[in-house]
């Protein structure tokens, strides 16, 4: 599946039939789709689908009315308006939509919340699109239809949907649907050439001959073409697809026809109304139609045509003498056979010259007639004169928009920074506007995340001055800044970071300074919605400002911490020495708010340096690195490590409770008591009953762990990690009854992940790796379920026998216990004909391992016990407990079974003597 979005048909939360999956995006014209109010299921989308298309068909309704106003082949709209909502008419009862492949190339999405939380943006913009459509189609305003701008994100590029409907990749919305594939691929008839007498004919591929075999060679048709060359002799010529040459064979040479001018017919065929092809005579080219009318003369050296300029129509560059001249498709001269040199720059692609060096651009058409280098405007009209295109050619403006003299751009516009010989830079249009003069040392474009790009901002440096220029999609100019300043720098929503002797931030919408330029220093970091942390230093003091109001706040230590970890800002030295002390102060000042006792304070002066106390980001990082010195690896517990975990913990908890609805701080708070928990376990077997210590252990363990599976979300990886230690421990710590809720949890997650992993292809390493993980931590919470319900606490036979035949299903690992366990439970439910054979393998395994300890002995007493009062085979009951007092001569059971056995035996005696 690729990087996009993808919108299926759903159906009783069921998706299914895949309806779009679009380069990277969900193109606006199918935003109605998802009209209806939103279902979030998890962290995917579900819109009502009738009321979703009954908008959807309103709004290719409305264009359809003004279809002669909005494109150029409108009965073209006409034909892939019905095939388009044919395509779209549901297939089930929601519009799904899920950006969770698209959301994974920018963001973790382990996080707990996030894919729901970016899914809701998403939506919100579409929402945004769709309210502007209403009111455009209720008061049937197509000007206002057209003129509704997208907004640049994850869901769509920042266009007007003028541009998106007008846009031939996307034909009207019919080209990303997923069931019609790629509509730029012509239907393709079955023939095949066939050979006959060294001679070559068409036919069909059941053999139905369309045209004899007459020709030496056939090529192959052209694509979107219905024309294909012959050669016969040394002449060439075409035949259609009926077999008829529609040019007769009189050329020396003749290339493909291509179709100049493409669309789509109402079969779905790509098909031209103008068709061209190079051919020569007698050593010279020329071009011909399809009708072998001569388009140009076969006058010319050389001819090529010229497609991949990004803003200049198509054209021929046709050669004469040694000079080069442009025509366009039609044959017209648009630029007489003059040039010298005619390029396609790109970008760093040199020309050396003996006196300079020559620098285009991807796109750019530039020429050189003599020893004068210019360029060409998307009317071959020379400018530019010895003038160099630099820098980033980002900003486009797309096609048929209006410009600042009332006429319509015919082709894209790009703006070229450029520079002249003597090194000064300014601004113009691809399209000969020269938009700022020639005057700067340096001009370069910049952008301003989240801002719609109807509006280009450049920075042109002059002598000492910056001064910032924005150009609009109608190609105005309008200066925005202009001051005596060493640097500026682009932040969020059109504010610039201006450096002079201090610094302040300056807002180009209101044209003035928003924070005074008064400041040392600055650290700006802002987020996309105006969230995000601004701090400014003057002098010794610092001072907090309100990202979205920009109005001063009570300063956090917390946010200072986060902003100098993500911000990009290069901390002078004698900064990061000045934040050093301030952030030693406020550590010192948290410590003395958390922590009353001096015993901890002393501790924490001596034991857990370096470790800010003001910032819960720092107390974390060091209790994780704590935890890893012994997670695994069977240490021996440090004391010292365990008072660390306690007093960071205790720190963090501080921290917490102010922050205690950010699902974040949530789950990290979920990790941090599962740490101290397994700190305390690992402190269990050091603990003395003598002061109640083990039981105080037991209680505070059980509420670590029930924090941290509370927390932490079932879907991170370290879920299962904190889960199977939990079977473990609570085990340990002797509470069967919530070792039995963790591990029955823990067996209802441990499938899912299973399918996750299995359902991958091509699996890697690491999926096998985890699905053997999921099979040893399915076999503990079956054994330690088998051992709880065999155990005099909660004995219950039953559930013993069921988890401990599904514990050896799994594994070899503690084989010998398990087989005890399944003996002991097949024994109490039994009859002697099924569980005699049971304990009897388990007590030839026991010899053979030479595992004769309590459990063999115990079994050894079963089978005794049973031999005799089941079977009444004193004799072998005998032989079973003389082998088990040689092994144990103390055994009680075996003891008190024995004398019975010989109570009876001399009762029997006695009885005949008796009788004899």
């Amino acid at each position: 599946m690729s990087d996009s979005f993808v919108v299926n048909h759903s159906d009783k939360g069921e998706n299914f039939n895949e309806l779009l999956d679009w380069n990277y995006e969900i193109p606006p014209m199918f935003f109605p789709l998802f009209s209806a109010k939103p279902t979030y299921r998890s962290k995917y989308l579900y819109c009502e689908a009738e009321e979703g298309y009954q908008f959807f068909t309103e709004m290719y309704e409305f264009l359809e009315k003004h279809k002669d106003k909005v494109f150029e082949r409108p009965d073209e709209f006409v034909i892939y308006k019905s095939k388009i909502l044919k395509e779209v008419e549901p297939l089930g009862d929601h519009y799904y939509l899920s950006g969770e492949i698209i959301f994974s190339i920018h963001l973790d999405i382990r996080v707990k919340g996030l894919v729901l939380a970016e899914t809701q943006k998403v939506y919100a913009a579409i929402e945004k699109v769709n309210e502007q459509i209403k009111a455009a189609v209720a008061c049937d305003d197509i000007g206002k239809f057209l003129g509704i701008t997208t907004e640049n994100g994850y869901a769509c590029q920042a266009r007007s949907l003028a541009e998106w409907f007008r846009d031939e990749n996307y034909m009207y919305g019919y080209a990303p649907l997923a069931s019609i594939g790629d509509p730029s691929e012509a239907k393709r008839d079955d023939f095949e050439i066939y050979t006959e007498n060294d001679k070559q004919g068409l036919a069909h591929v059941d053999g139905k001959i369309i045209t004899e075999a007459l020709y030496d060679e056939i090529y192959d048709f052209a694509k979107f073409c219905d024309f294909a060359v012959v050669k016969l002799g040394d002449k060439y010529g075409y035949i259609d697809k009926k077999g008829h040459q529609c040019i007769a064979l009189m050329y020396e040479q003749a290339f493909d026809f291509w179709a100049a001018e493409q669309y789509f017919s109402d079969e779905g065929v790509v098909t031209s109304g103008l068709y061209r092809a190079i051919v020569a005579l007698d050593g010279k080219y020329g071009v011909i139609d399809e009708k072998n009318n001569v388009v140009i003369p076969c006058t010319w050296d050389d001819i090529d045509v010229i497609s991949e300029a990004n803003f200049i129509p198509d054209f021929y560059s046709l050669k004469k003498n040694g000079k080069i001249g442009i025509y366009d498709l039609d044959g017209k001269e648009k630029f007489p056979v003059i040039i010298d040199e005619l390029h396609l720059g790109d970008v760093y692609k040199e020309f050396l010259k003996t006196t300079y060096q020559v620098r285009g651009f991807s796109g750019c058409l530039w020429a050189r007639v003599g020893e004068s280098w210019f360029y060409l405007n998307n009317k071959f009209q020379p400018y530019g004169h010895g003038l160099h295109v630099e820098g980033d050619y980002k900003p486009r403006i797309g096609e048929s928009v209006e410009l600042k003299d009332g006429l319509k751009s015919e082709q894209n516009i790009w703006l070229l920074p450029v520079r002249n010989d003597a090194g000064f830079w300014g601004l113009i249009s691809s399209n000969d506007d020269i938009l700022l003069p020639l005057k700067y040392k340096n001009v370069k474009y910049f952008d301003f995340p989240g801002v719609q790009q109807d509006k280009f901002y450049y920075q042109a440096n002059g002598d000492g001055w910056i001064e910032v220029y924005v150009v609009g999609k109608d190609l105005s100019v309008e200066i925005l800044f202009s001051q005596k300043c060493k640097r500026i720098k682009p932040l969020e929503s059109n504010v610039i970071e201006v450096t002079a002797h201090k610094k302040g931030l300056f807002d180009l919408d209101k044209k003035k300074y928003v924070l005074s330029p008064k400041y040392d220093f600055l650290i700006v970091l802002l987020l996309g919605d105006r969230s995000g942390f601004i701090f400014a230093k003057d002098g010794d003091d610092l001072h907090q400002y309100d990202p979205i109001t920009l109005t001063r706040m009570e300063l956090s230590v917390i946010d200072l911490n986060q902003a100098l970890e993500n911000s990009l800002v290069n901390i002078p030295k004698t900064m990061i020495s000045w934040f050093d002390e301030f952030k030693y102060k406020a550590s010192t000042r948290a410590i003395a708010e958390i922590f009353k006792n001096h015993d901890d304070s002393n501790f924490i002066a001596e034991n857990l340096i370096g470790i800010d106390f003001s910032y819960p980001l720092s107390i974390y990082c060091s209790a994780v690195k704590i935890f890893n010195k012994y997670i695994g690896k069977n240490i021996d517990l440090d004391l010292l490590d365990f008072r660390r975990m306690e007093l960071l913990y205790k720190a963090y908890s501080y921290h917490y409770k102010k922050q205690i609805t950010d699902e974040k701080k949530q789950e990290e708070m979920g990790f941090f008591s599962y740490y101290t928990a397994y700190m305390l376990y690992a402190k269990f077997d050091t603990s003395s009953e003598d002061d109640g210590g083990i039981e105080n252990i037991k209680i505070k363990i059980k509420e670590y762990l029930d924090i941290a599976l509370k927390f932490v979300s079932n879907v991170h990886y370290l879920y299962m990690q904190i889960s199977e230690f939990s079977v473990y421990a609570t085990y340990r710590l002797e509470d069967y009854k919530l070792c039995v809720e963790y591990a029955n949890n823990l067996l209802k997650i441990i499938p899912l992940r299973r399918f996750e992993y299995e359902a991958r292809e091509p699996k890697s390493n690491h999926d096998f790796e985890h699905l053997e993980k999921l099979k040893k931590i399915e076999d503990l919470c079956h054994y330690y379920l088998a051992k709880i319900y065999i155990s005099p606490l909660m004995t219950d036979y039953t559930l013993a026998k069921k988890h401990i035949e599904l514990s050896l299903s799994l594994g070899t690992w503690n084989v010998y216990e398990k087989k005890y366990m399944y003996a002991i439970a097949v024994e109490n439910l039994e009859t002697a004909d099924i569980f005699m054979p049971v304990l009897e393998d388990f007590d030839k395994m026991s010899i053979e391992l030479n595992e004769m300890g309590n459990f063999w002995i115990y079994v050894r007493y079963l089978r005794a016990y049973h031999e005799y009062h089941d079977r009444g085979d004193m004799k072998k009951a005998r032989i079973l407990i003389d082998e088990g007092l040689t092994v144990n001569a103390t055994y009680a059971p075996l003891i008190n079974l024995l004398k019975k056995i010989k109570e009876q035996n001399s009762i029997l005696r006695k009885l005949k003597g008796f009788f004899e």
